[in-house]
C-alpha cells in the first residue's frame, strides 16, 4: 500500500493531524464492533499509553501488548501478531449467524 501514489504523504498528514487538535475535542463516538489494538510496548513514535483509550472507542475493544515490539509490530513480532489476530477473528463475539 505503501508505495502508491499519495500514499506518504496520507500517513504524514495524518499523524500532522493529530497534533493540530486538542484531545478533548475529538470525536467521542463509540463504534459497536468488537475491536483489538495491537500495540508495540518499545514503539519510539507514539506512547504506548495511547492504545487504551483507542481500545475505549469500541464497546468491545481490547488491547494486547506486544512488549519486545516496536511500533511496526507486525514485522517486529509476525508470529505473535498472527496468533492475537486469528484467535480475535475466531473468536465466538466475532462470530455473526
Amino acid at each position: 500500500s505503501w508505495s502508491q501514489p499519495g500514499a506518504n504523504q496520507a500517513m504524514i498528514h495524518w499523524y500532522r493531524a493529530l497534533f493540530r487538535i486538542q484531545e478533548e475535542e475529538y470525536p467521542r463516538r463509540i463504534v459497536d464492533v468488537p475491536t483489538l489494538v495491537v500495540w508495540g510496548k518499545q514503539d519510539p513514535h507514539v506512547m504506548w499509553q495511547q492504545a487504551e483509550p483507542s481500545a475505549a472507542m469500541s464497546s468491545n475493544g481490547r488491547v494486547e501488548y506486544i512488549e519486545e515490539a516496536t511500533h511496526w509490530v507486525l514485522k517486529d513480532a509476525p508470529e505473535k501478531t498472527s496468533e492475537l489476530l486469528i484467535d480475535f477473528f475466531e473468536s465466538p463475539i466475532n462470530k455473526r449467524g
